[in-house]
């Protein structure tokens, strides 16, 4: 399991610390509420929005109880995902106002995909917690252009980690 968490720097900082970040201790198993354990870092690739590559590590944690595994996410990333939330959700943009691809078609319309099967989700997130009503009569590609105006426009690491704590899993997972 991963649990999101805003670090509030960016990644190339985040990549410079490596160990040194500030990672928070979860109190308990978000699986038997037993106590966690330090159970040492793994390490990712992150792409960014500016092409840069960073390698990072990500705290993990391992309950004394159950022997499951939780990891803390930053984020600037979705779980499973090499290209940061930022570039992902960009790259969408562009492709949806503008038809420009930032990437190869192929990795924008496997995004693409991901996102708009889960577009009854972010309806239902955004109607839940800002209250903004968004058609259903629209269509598909309609709504998707709706929604990631308004992830754009928001803060969409904060949005992404909201939505995490709100459904329990990514608004890109299937």
């Amino acid at each position: 399991m991963q649990i999101i968490h805003d670090f509030k720097i960016p990644v190339k900082k985040y990549s410079e610390l490596g160990q040194n970040n500030n990672f928070p201790h979860p109190e308990e198993c978000p699986h038997c509420h037993d106590k966690l354990l330090k159970h040492g870092f793994y390490h990712r690739y992150v792409i960014t929005i500016d092409n840069q590559c960073f390698w990072i590590q990500i705290r993990r944690y391992k309950c004394q109880h159950c022997k499951k595994t939780v990891s803390i996410l930053p984020a600037f990333l979705f779980p499973r995902f090499q290209r940061s939330l930022n570039y992902i959700v960009c790259c969408m943009k562009e492709y949806l106002l503008q038809k420009k691809l930032l990437l190869y078609k192929r990795a924008v319309y496997f995004y693409l995909h991901r996102f708009t099967c889960n577009i009854p989700g972010l309806i239902a997130f955004f109607r839940d917690k800002y209250h903004s009503l968004i058609p259903f009569k629209l269509s598909r590609i309609k709504k998707a252009t709706k929604l990631i105006k308004m992830i754009w426009s928001s803060d969409a690491q904060i949005l992404s980690k909201e939505y995490q704590d709100h459904f329990n899993q990514c608004f890109m997972a299937l």
